[in-house]
């Protein structure tokens, strides 16, 4: 596959939880516009781990792809570890960040 580049977003009225993302090949995350570093961000076949704050509104998740597969998954478990939101069709991707 080419070089891709996707950028993702979910608006979200959550707790405090944990959020699980991969990203094939390297992932930016942001919680409210304020850009997060975790590890395994560069990482294509590692998950990266990250709190989110009881007061985020929106999660961020910028997807570069720089050959081969591609992909992008994201999980947001609570405290009993039951996953209350995966990426689907609900969230706003596209190939642009202004959107």
């Amino acid at each position: 596959a080419a070089d891709i580049t996707v950028y993702c977003r979910k608006v979200l009225p959550l707790p405090d939880y944990t959020m699980k993302a991969i990203c094939d090949d390297q992932m930016t995350l942001w919680v409210d516009g304020v850009q997060i570093d975790v590890d395994g961000q560069g990482v294509y076949d590692q998950v990266s781990t990250l709190n989110i704050p009881s007061t985020t509104q929106v999660l961020g998740i910028k997807c570069i792809n720089i050959g081969g597969g591609y992909g992008i998954m994201a999980a947001v478990e609570d405290a009993a570890g039951e996953n209350v939101l995966m990426t689907d069709d609900s969230w706003g991707c596209s190939n642009t960040d202004d959107d």
